[in-house]
C-alpha cells in the first residue's frame, strides 16, 4: 500500500489526533490484504475519514473495520473500488505462443 501525505492530515487540534491518523495509516499500509490499496487518513469533526482506492469491496470493509476498532471513532469512507486485473503474459517458444507462468 502506498502511504500518501494529504492536505487534510495537517489538522488543527490535539497532537494525539495527528498521532492516531499517522498510526492508522501505517497499520492500513501493512495490513494483510490491503497491500495494493492507497488509503489516506484524516480526522474531521471527530470522525476518521478514509480516502483513496481499494481493489475490492472486501478490502473496503476490512479497512473500515480496522479503522473503527483501532480508533474507537466513527469512520467515513470515501474509497473507490478499482479492481486490479491480472492479464496473462505469453512468450514465444519455437514459433509457438505459450502462457508465461513465471
Amino acid at each position: 500500500m502506498m502511504i500518501v501525505a494529504h492536505a487534510r492530515s495537517q489538522m488543527r487540534g490535539h497532537p494525539q489526533d495527528h498521532s492516531v491518523c499517522a498510526a492508522l495509516q501505517s497499520i492500513l499500509a501493512y495490513a494483510q490484504g490491503l497491500e495494493k490499496s492507497s488509503i489516506t487518513c484524516a480526522l474531521e469533526d471527530g470522525r476518521i475519514v478514509l480516502t483513496g482506492e481499494v481493489d475490492s469491496t472486501d478490502t473496503l470493509e476490512t479497512a473500515i473495520a480496522i479503522a473503527e476498532v483501532f480508533t474507537g471513532r466513527s469512520v467515513l469512507a470515501d474509497l473507490a473500488v478499482q479492481p486490479r486485473f491480472h492479464l496473462p503474459r505469453y512468450i514465444a517458444v519455437n514459433d509457438a505462443v505459450i502462457p508465461d507462468h513465471s
